[in-house]
């Protein structure tokens, strides 16, 4: 998009496009209607034949153009090429020194430490100390108890829900 025609768009002057600024730009003005071309109608137009037109080529005339066959003068001498090098400079050479030789030290010594005392012992066993169990508890072991009874807490609970249901069930 152009800057004209963004500007053109952007009326407030705040560098962005709203949507109340985009749709003014696009909506027809208030109280403009379109209103499409109206056609126009007409007798079709008649046409004359064109005029009588005559074709006829120029005569054309059979004569060779005079020519002249004589070579250009031309010389043929080449300039003479002068053969010259460069002379050469020389430098005295180049010296090259060996590096110094490397010098070598003995390993450091360290004295050796004796390793700490190592003792294996099993530790301390201790048991957490957990709440006191609550009366007529009986603790699950996945196997059924001899005389298959639930323990005296469920039991209380089972009468309990049995008189809801049925007096829930009683019709009033």
């Amino acid at each position: 998009m152009s800057a004209s025609a963004f500007n053109a768009l952007d009326a407030n002057r705040d560098g962005s496009i709203s949507r109340e600024e985009f749709a003014k730009a696009f909506q027809p003005a208030i109280g403009q209607k379109y209103e499409p071309p109206k056609p126009t109608y007409a007798a079709p137009q008649s046409f004359q034949s064109a005029p009588q037109m005559t074709y006829a080529a120029p005569q054309p005339t059979y004569a060779a153009p005079q020519m002249s066959y004589a070579a250009p003068q031309m010389s043929y001498a080449a300039p003479q090429p002068t053969y010259a090098a460069p002379q050469p400079t020389y430098a005295a050479p180049a010296t090259y020194a060996a590096p110094p030789a490397p010098t070598y030290s003995p390993a450091p010594m360290y004295a050796a430490q004796s390793p700490p005392a190592v003792t294996y012992a099993a530790p301390q066993a201790s048991m957490p100390a957990y709440a006191p169990m609550p009366a007529g508890y009986q603790p699950c072991t996945g196997q059924a108890s001899p005389t298959n009874q639930p323990a005296p807490a469920a039991k209380k609970a089972l009468k309990k829900t049995a008189k809801k249901k049925a007096a829930a069930a009683e019709p009033f």
